[in-house]
C-alpha cells in the first residue's frame, strides 16, 4: 500500500528533516498488508477461532469476512436481526430457515432470527444464546433493534467466537438504570475490531488505538536586514540583509497511530482497518 499512514506533520522531502520523518515512519505500530482476501487477513492479523469480532462500518464490506468465519467454525450460523435483515445484505447468507422470536431449541442447519419486536428480547437473548452457540456460529446485526449490553457481552465473550455487526456503535448498546456502556468500553471487550468506517465513536477508537513515540521537529527561519553608514564616508550607506534557519526536536511518547483525518483519509481510500486486542497491534488492507 502506497504511504497511506505517512507522518503527516513532517513532508517527506523537506531537508534536513528527512532522516527525522524516516524514523516515525519506522516507529509507526501499523502493519500495511496490501489486498488479501479474508482468509490471509486472518492470517496475517492473528485472528483465531476464538473471540469476539466486531465489524464496524457497512455490513455489505463485511459480508465476504462473515461467511469466511462461517466457514472457519464448522459449524452453521445463526443470524439475529430484525425484519429489515431480511432484503439487506445479510439476505446473501442465505439461511435454510427463519423464525421470528426466540426459541430455546432451534431447527438443524443455517438460519435467522429476525426479531419482529428486537426491543422486547433482550432478556430472551441472554437466556438462550450460550446454549444457541455451542451448536451454531453466531452474527448478530446490532443498531437496527437489536442492542447489546454489559451481561450479554459477557456471555458473548465466553461462547467461543461471536461475530457483531455495528454501524453506529452507540446505536448498538443498551442503556438501563444500572448500566450503561459506553462505545469505549464496547470497542475494549472486542478481541478483533475490523473497521471499514466509522462515525460517531472515531473519537473513541481512536483512544483504544496503540500510541507510539514520535519525533516532532519546528523549523523556523528569518530574515535580518541592516544599514549602516561608513565612518569616513558619512553619506554614503550600506545596506545588507542575512537569512537565519533554526530547527527544534521534541520527542512525543503518546502520539495516536491515527488521527481522524488519517482515518478519513484510509477509509475513503476503500482500506480497512484491523485491531488485535490480544497483540495491542494495529493492520491496514484492502479486501478483496
Amino acid at each position: 500500500m502506497k504511504n497511506i499512514f505517512r507522518p503527516s506533520e513532517i513532508p517527506a522531502l523537506s531537508t534536513p528533516v528527512t532522516s527525522s520523518n524516516i524514523r516515525n515512519a519506522r516507529n509507526h505500530p501499523a502493519v500495511s498488508l496490501g489486498r488479501c482476501t479474508p482468509f490471509q487477513l486472518f492470517e496475517s492479523t492473528g485472528v483465531s477461532p476464538n473471540g469476539t469480532v466486531c465489524i464496524i462500518g457497512n455490513p455489505a464490506r463485511g459480508i465476504g469476512t462473515a461467511k469466511a468465519l462461517i466457514r472457519r467454525s464448522r459449524k452453521p450460523f445463526l443470524f439475529l436481526g430484525t425484519a429489515t435483515d431480511c432484503n439487506s445484505a445479510f439476505a446473501s447468507l442465505d439461511p435454510e430457515w427463519t423464525i421470528s422470536s426466540a426459541q430455546e431449541t432451534l431447527p438443524r442447519g443455517n438460519g435467522a432470527i429476525y426479531f419482529n419486536k428486537p426491543y422486547t428480547s433482550y432478556m430472551e437473548i441472554c437466556e438462550y444464546i450460550e446454549g444457541w452457540a455451542q451448536d451454531h456460529f453466531i452474527i448478530m446485526h446490532l443498531g437496527s433493534g437489536l442492542q447489546t449490553g454489559a451481561e450479554l457481552m459477557n456471555i458473548l465473550n465466553a461462547a467461543g467466537q461471536v461475530l457483531l455487526f455495528c454501524e453506529s456503535v452507540p446505536q448498538s448498546l443498551r442503556s438501563s438504570d444500572m448500566r450503561t456502556m459506553t462505545p469505549l468500553e464496547f470497542m475494549k471487550q472486542m478481541h478483533y475490531l475490523l473497521v471499514f468506517s466509522s462515525g460517531v465513536e472515531t473519537g473513541e477508537l481512536i483512544q483504544l488505538l496503540p500510541k507510539y513515540q514520535y519525533e516532532r521537529v519546528t523549523n523556523t527561519t528569518g530574515v535580518n536586514t541592516f544599514k549602516s553608514k561608513s565612518f569616513f564616508l558619512p553619506f554614503h550607506s550600506h545596506h545588507g540583509h542575512g537569512l537565519s534557519a533554526n530547527q527544534s526536536r521534541t520527542l512525543e511518547f503518546n502520539k495516536n497511530v491515527f488521527e481522524m483525518d488519517d482515518l478519513q483519509r484510509i477509509f475513503g481510500a476503500g482500506y480497512m482497518l484491523v485491531y488485535n486486542a490480544g497483540q495491542n497491534a494495529v493492520f491496514v488492507a484492502q479486501l478483496i
